[in-house]
C-alpha cells in the first residue's frame, strides 16, 4: 500500500489524528528542516533574497498558502526576534508552470511565528513536486530569519538555491530562475499548508539530538542516490521518516521545530504556531532539561503534559473534527564521555513513563533508546565509542542505528508504538 493510499484509509477512520471522512482542513504538506540559531544580516544594503525550495504534497489539495516567521532560537533555547519586519512573496511552480504568486507581499512583524501569506486557489494532485519560489526583502543591515539549518551540499533534494536580487527585481514567476548558489539557503517558510482530506502530518518538538549537529552532514534525511542526494544528513528523525516515506511511495509531512541546547521551558509562542497544522506532534526532547537542566523525571512529566495541553487545545480550536496525537519519546543515554558509566535513575524512570502511558495526554510514543542503549541501564551507551560524539549526541553511525529501528514504525498505519501495561 503506498503512503498516500494510508493517508486517504485513515482519513475515513474519524480519529487518530485524523478528519472525520471527508472533512478537509488547512494542514502542513512537504518536509521542513530545523530552526536557524542566529538572525542572518544582509552584507550591505537593503535586499531581496529569492529561494527556491521543492515541496512535496502527499494529498490532493485544492487550496495552498505559506505559513511565514521572523524569529530564530538563541544558544540558550530562547525565541528571539529578528531586528526587523519583513516582506514576502511567493510563486508556486508545478509541471513546469507557474500555476500562481502572491497578489501582494505579505509582512511579516519581527517575532512572529506564523504569519500566513495569500491564500492560492489550485487543484494540486497527490505526488506532485512544487517548487516554491521565495523572496524576502530586508532593510540595510537587517535579520532575514525565519531561517533553517544552512545544509550540506549535496545533501538535500536537488534543485534547491538562492540568491541576492535588488529589491526592483522578482523571480516569483520564473519557471527556472538562474544564477542560484546551491550551497547554502535559509530563506525558508516555516511550513507550506495545503488545503484537502489529511491524514497524519507531524511536527518535532526537538533539542540537539534531533538537531543532527554532530551528525557528519546538515541534510534532510534523504538517502544517498534518492533525488540526486549523493550525501546523507540530518539526525535520526529526519532520516526515518524520509526512509519511510521513500519506501511507502511518497513524502511524509514533517516540520521540524528542533534547536541545539533546546529545554521546554524556554519553548514560546513563535515555535507553538505550527500546532494549529500539523495532527501528531512529537516530543523529542528532554536532555537538556532532566540532565543538564538538573530537573526529576517528573518535573520533565509536568512540564510535556503542560505543553501537550497546550498543543492540543491550539490544534482543536483550528480543527474541531479532528483528534490531535502527542507522541513521546525516549531518552537517549547521557554520559559525560561515549563510554562513561555513571548511572541516571532520573532518565531511566522518565523512559519508564514514557513507555507506559503515565505522561497524560500522550498517546503512544518512540523508543530510540532502545537502539543505542546498555541492556544494563539504559542511560549508558551500548557501544558509545563508536555511536556517541561526546557522550550527549550520537555520531553519524548512532543516527544511523536509531533511524533504522524507528523508520518501520512509522511506516505503519499507526505510526507510533501503543504503551507497555
Amino acid at each position: 500500500m503506498q503512503f498516500r493510499d494510508i493517508l486517504l484509509a485513515s482519513a475515513t477512520q474519524g480519529g487518530g489524528g485524523v478528519a472525520a471522512a471527508g472533512i478537509s482542513s488547512w494542514q502542513i504538506i512537504g518536509e521542513y528542516g530545523e530552526i536557524g540559531f542566529n538572525s542572518q544580516v544582509v552584507s550591505s544594503g537593503a535586499e531581496r533574497q529569492f529561494t527556491r525550495i521543492p515541496i512535496i504534497t502527499a494529498i490532493n489539495i485544492t487550496a495552498i498558502q505559506v505559513l511565514n516567521g521572523a524569529f530564530y532560537v538563541d544558544g540558550s533555547g530562547v525565541e528571539q526576534a529578528i531586528s526587523n519586519d519583513q516582506q514576502v512573496g511567493h510563486g508556486y511552480i508545478v509541471d513546469g508552470a507557474c500555476i500562481g504568486s502572491d497578489a501582494a507581499r505579505t509582512t511579516v512583524t519581527a517575532g512572529q511565528g506564523g504569519v500566513l501569506s495569500s491564500l492560492l486557489t489550485a487543484n494540486i494532485a497527490a505526488g506532485k513536486l512544487i517548487w516554491l519560489n521565495r523572496e524576502v526583502d530586508a532593510p540595510s543591515g537587517g535579520g532575514q530569519g525565519y531561517q533553517t539549518i544552512p545544509y550540506t551540499a549535496g545533501a538535500q533534494y536537488g534543485g534547491y538555491g538562492r540568491k541576492t536580487m535588488g529589491l526592483g527585481s522578482t523571480d516569483l514567476t520564473t519557471v527556472s530562475p538562474a544564477s542560484l548558489i546551491l550551497t547554502t539557503y535559509r530563506q525558508h517558510p516555516r511550513a507550506v499548508l495545503g488545503y484537502g482530506v489529511h491524514g497524519y502530518t507531524f511536527a518535532v518538538l526537538g533539542d540537539s539530538i534531533a538537531y543532527n549537529n554532530t551528525d557528519t552532514n546538515f541534510g534532510d534525511g534523504g538517502e544517498v542516490g534518492q533525488d540526486s542526494r549523493t550525501l546523507i544528513g540530518g539526525a535520526w528523525v529526519r532520516r526515518s521518516f524520509k526512509k519511510a516515506g521513500r519506501l511507502l511511495g511518497s513524502e511524509i509531512p514533517l516540520a521540524m521545530s528542533a534547536r541545539a541546547s533546546a529545554v521546554l521551558a524556554n519553548v514560546g509562542t513563535a515555535r507553538r504556531a505550527i500546532y494549529p497544522y500539523t495532527s501528531v506532534l512529537i516530543f523529542q526532547i528532554g536532555t537538556n532539561d532532566i540532565v543538564g537542566g538538573g530537573k526529576t523525571a517528573a518535573q520533565l512529566d509536568a512540564l510535556v503534559e503542560a505543553e501537550i495541553v497546550l498543543y492540543k487545545a491550539a490544534f482543536s480550536a483550528a480543527n474541531p473534527l479532528i483528534t490531535p496525537k502527542a507522541i513521546v519519546c525516549t531518552l537517549i543515554p547521557r554520559q559525560s564521555t561515549p563510554t562513561g558509566t555513571t548511572s541516571n535513575a532520573e532518565l531511566i524512570e522518565y523512559n519508564r513513563r514514557v513507555r507506559h502511558g503515565e505522561i497524560t495526554g500522550a498517546d503512544g510514543y518512540l523508543d530510540p533508546n532502545a537502539f543505542v542503549a546498555s541492556l544494563s541501564d539504559e542511560s549508558i551507551w551500548l557501544d558509545g565509542a563508536t555511536d556517541s560524539a561526546d557522550g550527549t549526541h550520537p555520531t553519524t553511525t548512532g543516527h544511523f542505528k536509531i533511524s533504522e529501528g524507528v523508520y518501520p514504525t512509522l511506516m505503519l498505519a499507526q505510526p507510533w508504538l501503543t504503551f507497555l501495561p
